[in-house]
């Protein structure tokens, strides 16, 4: 062959190769992306696996807000995980002493507070709402 050939295959294969190799990365997926991170946190909640779960959700939230339904199944996978100290920490860090005004979220949140004995933020929580608000004294009921 003549060297002039020999150069024009090497940059046909070269040219071929740098096509091939666009066309494969143009395809490609990110799975550490917001969505792929819920959909995949998801999956890990509804198999048990709830601390990875719980590393999937939080790495959501850090790329952007996550929905209340998965809020939720963060604080749930805190709750079965019984990592109740680590849950806490974690809604006191994102709601800053207030309430998430979730009420399942809330709900969650009590039974962590109750698994880890926190009773003063318990009493706090129940007295956020007036529907929740625990009697300073009980009167008796009248079944009249």
């Amino acid at each position: 062959m003549i060297q002039s050939e020999i150069s024009t295959m090497r940059k046909n294969r070269f040219l071929i190769f740098l096509f091939t190799s666009s066309v494969l990365v143009s395809h490609a997926q990110n799975i550490y992306d917001y969505n792929h991170s819920l959909k995949f946190a998801r999956y890990l909640y509804e198999t048990g696996d709830y601390n990875n779960a719980i590393k999937e959700y939080k790495r959501a939230w850090f790329l952007n807000e996550i929905p209340e339904s998965s809020q939720l199944r963060l604080f749930q996978s805190y709750l079965n995980a019984e990592k109740f100290t680590e849950g806490i920490d974690l809604y006191h860090s994102k709601y800053l002493s207030k309430l998430s005004n979730i009420d399942n979220l809330e709900l969650v949140y009590g039974k962590m507070l109750i698994n880890n004995r926190n009773y003063e933020n318990l009493y706090w929580l129940t007295n956020q709402t007036e529907s929740m608000k625990v009697p300073s004294h009980r009167e008796p009921h009248s079944w009249q």
